[in-house]
């Protein structure tokens, strides 16, 4: 399941202490968006004060293209856009790379990367949240799932295996600061992270359908993250002992 997200009802997540402060680090998180006419916080790592201090994952319905964006702000703003944009009401994967205060990438699907190399360097953040930065205006509409937070810049090909729905837990999980899947089953929202960062709802994001990620844990059958409907593929039977590699 995942959560859904409402900006008229106030919905989003947050703990009270900022998980990353300075890169490197990495947000991800599957999302869908309502309305196009929208640029909707998916995640920060922000202040509880207007006070312009923030990294966020944005879905950048408000412009023309509408990009996922890599987004830092001090006084001024500087950003990482996509090369290509969302549709709405459609699941996609968002990706931020914060590599350095000078090196900052946005993905969306996995591709589509956009850069930014100008120097900021937030401070006083302590705020994580899902759905909202700081306390503005722009919060989610639409769907979030699979959320997660690495102290670590994933490379390329790391943000393109999450994509392609493979679990956080099984991309540099000892990086991990924070995973929430966003089943919406439990209030606090659950860390799987190990790292016992559990959110707190506020307002009422509710349970919704799930994005296509496989499973957290098991055995890799060659088709987690990259099935397109709703079935495995099919297995011939008889299968036997000597096609599964086992002795007797």
């Amino acid at each position: 399941m995942s959560r859904r997200f409402l900006r008229a009802d106030g919905d989003y997540l947050e703990i009270t202490s900022a998980l990353v402060s300075t890169p490197p680090f990495t947000m991800a998180c599957w999302f869908t968006l309502d309305d196009l006419t929208l640029s909707t916080d998916l995640m920060a790592i922000a202040t509880d004060a207007s006070n312009n201090q923030q990294h966020a994952l944005i879905a950048d319905g408000a412009v023309a293209g509408d990009f996922v964006v890599a987004f830092t702000q001090t006084t001024s703003s500087v950003k990482a856009k996509t090369t290509t944009g969302i549709t709405q009401g459609q699941w996609h994967h968002a990706c931020g790379v914060w590599a350095a205060a000078t090196d900052r990438r946005a993905f969306i699907d996995g591709g589509s990367k956009g850069t930014n190399t100008t120097n900021r360097s937030p401070s006083g953040m302590n705020r994580t949240q899902i759905g909202q930065s700081e306390n503005d205006t722009n919060r989610h509409s639409g769907l979030i799932a699979e959320a997660a937070i690495w102290n670590v810049a994933l490379t390329d090909g790391e943000v393109a295996t999450l994509a392609a729905g493979i679990s956080p837990l099984r991309v540099r999980p000892s990086a991990l600061v924070g995973y929430w899947p966003l089943f919406g089953t439990s209030s606090p929202e659950n860390d799987y992270s190990g790292k016992n960062n559990d959110m707190t709802l506020v307002a009422t994001p509710t349970q919704d359908r799930h994005a296509p990620v496989g499973p957290m844990f098991g055995f890799d059958m060659g088709w987690h993250g990259g099935f397109a409907g709703a079935a495995p593929p099919v297995v011939t039977i008889p299968y036997t002992m000597a096609q599964s590699g086992c002795g007797l």
